[in-house]
């Protein structure tokens, strides 16, 4: 599924220019109710996934990713202007992100006990993706199309490696 997910993503981003838009600002055309079926589909599965991953210590996390990604998916983001409703938007699903690579973090720490070198793999190669989307933000020095992909696909790829 998570494979499927990426390719749906890589193919959803050949309507757009990635480098120019990202998938969010496209919610607001009225013609791309496609792309928010597709996040409300990663956005669920990725909550499955972690919650089954989880222990019930770390679940607030998950449900505060779960909310803070419905919030900022639901409000609006204006290109034009710079209101409050597109700062909130960018910043709580900017916050989930960060909140995920955080609970993945966890899940890996927590799998270190019962199979320390796998997880130390799965741990080497999370710190690998998230130095990538570092220098991808600092490259492009904005969120664009390619950076949802690439996080998007480390987030999908570091789950399915913890779930095996």
């Amino acid at each position: 599924m998570e494979y499927l997910l990426i390719i749906l993503t890589i193919c959803l981003s050949f309507t757009f220019h990635p480098l120019y838009n990202n998938f969010t600002s496209l919610l607001v055309y009225h013609h791309y109710v496609l792309y928010f079926g597709w996040l409300i589909i990663n956005i669920l599965f990725i909550f499955i996934k972690l919650y089954h991953l989880s222990n019930r210590s770390n679940r607030r996390i998950l449900y505060l990713i779960s909310c803070l990604f419905i919030i900022g998916t639901f409000l609006p983001y204006h290109l034009s202007t710079s209101d409050l409703t597109s700062f909130l938007h960018v910043g709580l699903t900017f916050l989930a992100l960060i909140l995920t690579f955080v609970l993945l973090k966890l899940i890996i720490k927590q799998s270190m006990l019962t199979s320390y070198k796998k997880a130390n793999q799965v741990d080497y190669w999370l710190n690998w993706q998230i130095s990538i989307i570092i220098l991808l933000l600092m490259m492009f020095g904005t969120i664009n199309g390619i950076i949802e992909i690439v996080t998007l696909s480390s987030i999908l790829l570091t789950m399915r490696q913890l779930s095996h």
